[in-house]
């Protein structure tokens, strides 16, 4: 997170418009999901019989499960955020790509023909 943010204020760089910090920040928490790497530095740190082997691999799991459920939570409020805007009353709720829209039909696939 500090990196994108550093590399937009210090940089030509910028977000996509449909971007917000908000959805970033939701993401960089999912990314505290990756602690497998603590798991193995806890093994290699401490003796098989040490309780501090235990107890590194219990607060690390602890903190991958706490990463988990605040992201996910983060994640489900930006979408309804997200929701919202798309269908905020006088905004084009129209599809960003021509015939994206439901009722039109599906273009036939190349190997099915015409």
């Amino acid at each position: 997170m500090l990196a994108t943010v550093l590399l937009v204020r210090l940089t030509k760089a910028s977000l996509d418009p449909s971007v917000t910090w908000s959805d970033l920040f939701a993401v960089a928490v999912v990314a505290g999901i990756g602690f497998t790497v603590s798991l193995l530095i806890g093994e290699l740190s401490f003796d098989p019989g040490s309780t501090h082997r235990e107890t590194v691999k219990a607060v690390v799991l602890l903190g991958s499960a706490t990463a988990a459920a605040l992201g996910a939570t983060l994640l489900t409020w930006r979408s309804h955020v997200h929701r919202g805007w798309h269908t905020a009353p006088g905004r084009d709720s129209s599809p960003a790509t021509p015939g994206a829209d439901r009722s039109d039909p599906p273009a036939p696939h190349p190997v099915d023909g015409p």
